[in-house]
């Protein structure tokens, strides 16, 4: 189990700084020759990039604490089969 939530929480950090970094790259600019309608869409576009950039930096953290907690089986798991080959002896 230990394996598993380490390669979860990896994955996850992976895919969420694949993320946030195409949507650094990807973020919407203004240009010149923009009407109000395009301003709109602007506007409307970079708050959909910041609320996606939210999305992938809450997945970077979840995989984060998931890798933190695969640690921290494995040193429980250790600790009490310790435990309990003094209890059998």
């Amino acid at each position: 189990m230990d394996k598993r939530l380490l390669i979860l929480g990896l994955l996850l950090l992976i895919i969420g700084i694949y993320y946030s970094l195409y949507l650094y790259f990807s973020i919407p600019t203004v240009s010149e020759d923009m009407n109000k309608n395009n301003i709109d869409k602007l506007l409307l576009d970079q708050q959909v990039n910041k609320d996606l950039t939210s999305i992938s930096g809450i997945l970077i953290g979840v995989g984060f604490l998931l890798m933190l907690i695969s640690f921290g089986n494995r040193k429980h798991k250790h600790r009490n089969m310790s435990q309990n080959k003094d209890r059998k002896d």
